[in-house]
């Protein structure tokens, strides 16, 4: 889960979040699929965020049939890496 709860506009935070996914495509040639939860659309008190469904394959060139998995990524520590990815990422975010 992507915290956007400091997005005032739904296009920005989707954009944030989806050059984060864009950004693990680059340096970690994995897929990944991007929900933008709102739960105040409803009148929930929750705040923005969104859900990142990671593939942890290697895309190659022959696709994800073929590539081996992102091991750094399949195990608990795979989610303090993605964590420090997107602070990262948020550090260069406008």
């Amino acid at each position: 889960t992507l915290p956007l709860g400091d997005m005032d506009r739904l296009h920005t935070a989707w954009e944030r979040a989806r050059s984060y996914a864009v950004s693990l495509a680059s340096s970690r040639k994995v897929a990944s699929v991007v929900v933008l939860h709102s739960p105040g659309a409803i009148g929930a008190p929750y705040p923005l965020h969104a859900h990142l469904c990671i593939v942890p394959k290697v895309l190659t060139g022959l696709g994800l049939a073929h590539g081996a998995y992102d091991q750094e990524l399949l195990h608990d520590a795979g989610q303090d890496i993605l964590r420090e990815l997107w602070e990262d990422h948020l550090d260069k975010c406008p």
